[in-house]
């Protein structure tokens, strides 16, 4: 039979662990002395060493039945009593944490404060410019299905007019007979193009648009275009003149994308010039650094500086669709830049010094492919 113990002996700072073993030889007690100091001082070094926390903590060990020493407890620190089980009842352990330290606490919750405002003003300000984004180009949408139906409406509207006169007989005279076919006719051709226009745009900006490109003089097809749309100027009052430089190069070009670019450009002079002098459009063609340079001018009132910049955004228009004189969807000079980005070529655009404005569109010459020399023989 055995009966354990412990006690401490306070007056020499050690511990005895103790117990007594009773036999029929006796009563024979087993014990361990352990140094006080010592103990708490490996107990410190291994739990507190790897916390940066050491000067701001005390670990003390007493007997249980001693009370603390108040002159040990600071006035603005917190105290942790522990007391150990069995066989440890009669031990205690003391953890004394002081203050820690404010020095620069406060600057780091301003600093902290000041960055998450600026971070909720950011991703604020970022939601509001993408909701303003995405509602901007659905009114732009808006008006183009608007401006779209009343473009297809009003050359319907002449065509179906002028045919049903035609078909009743109401026109007796051969004379106005023609000058109803040509217009008939130039409304038609008017409506092919902006069908062509839209149907364009959208193969485009669903990138279904093959690359068809190859090294070809522009000369021809400025020619062809000034025939299609010569008739139609005419009807407007306006004359078309066409310069074209001899000694083009060849650029890489689609004649029918140069042929629409070419479309859309000068429908869009004959549309912002119809009220100024003189009537006129000029088309020019000469040699550039590059290639090719093709500038179509007018001699219109100009494009505000604020609206420059965004020429040539999709459906963007400068006025607005309750007021506006002038007819359009807004996609002509967006499909004008597509179609030259296509032909790997560069349009821009500006009031001209002299008056009037100007579109400049530049195609690129064909690289010229490395030549094999064969070797010399002997």
């Amino acid at each position: 039979m055995s009966r354990s113990s412990f006690d401490v002996l306070a007056t020499e700072r050690r511990w005895v662990l103790y117990r007594t073993v009773v036999s029929r030889a006796g009563a024979v007690r087993q014990g361990v002395l352990v140094d006080l100091p010592k103990l708490t001082g490996w107990l410190e070094s291994s739990v507190l060493s790897e916390t940066d926390l050491t000067s701001f903590l005390e670990l003390d060990f007493r007997a249980s039945d001693a009370p603390p020493d108040p002159d040990a407890i600071p006035a603005d620190g917190l105290v942790y009593e522990h007391r150990f089980g069995e066989p440890f009842q009669s031990l205690s352990a003391t953890l004394t944490l002081t203050s820690l330290p404010d020095e620069g606490a406060s600057t780091y919750v301003y600093a902290l404060g000041v960055l998450l405002v600026l971070a909720s003003t950011a991703g604020l300000w970022a939601m509001y410019r993408r909701v303003a984004t995405a509602l901007h180009f659905s009114e732009r949408r808006s008006n183009f299905a608007a401006a779209v139906s009343h473009e297809l409406k009003t050359p319907l509207t002449a065509i179906r007019m002028y045919a049903e006169m035609l078909r009743d007989g109401m026109v007796l005279d051969e004379a106005r007979r023609h000058e109803y076919l040509e217009t008939i006719t130039s409304e038609s051709e008017r409506l092919t193009r902006l069908i062509n226009n839209v149907l364009e745009f959208s193969k485009l900006e669903r990138q279904a648009k093959p690359e068809i490109l190859g090294a070809d003089t522009p000369g021809p097809v400025l020619l062809d275009a000034l025939h299609t749309l010569t008739p139609h100027a005419r009807s407007l009052g306006f004359e078309i003149r066409m310069q074209i430089e001899d000694g083009l190069p060849p650029v890489l070009m689609d004649r029918d994308a140069l042929q629409q670019v070419l479309f859309n450009l000068i429908d869009n002079a004959l549309k912002y010039a119809r009220d100024c002098e003189p009537r006129r459009i000029d088309v020019t063609c000469a040699p550039g650094p590059t290639g090719v340079s093709i500038r179509v001018r007018d001699h219109g009132p100009g494009v505000a500086r604020e609206h420059q910049k965004h020429l040539f955004e999709p459906f963007f228009r400068g006025e607005s669709e309750l007021t506006r004189r002038t007819r359009g969807t807004g996609i002509g000079l967006a499909l004008v830049r597509q179609l030259a980005q296509r032909m790997t070529g560069e349009v821009s655009a500006q009031n001209h010094p002299e008056g009037g404005f100007e579109v400049e569109l530049r195609l690129r010459a064909p690289r010229a492919e490395p030549t094999a020399v064969a070797p010399a023989t002997a």
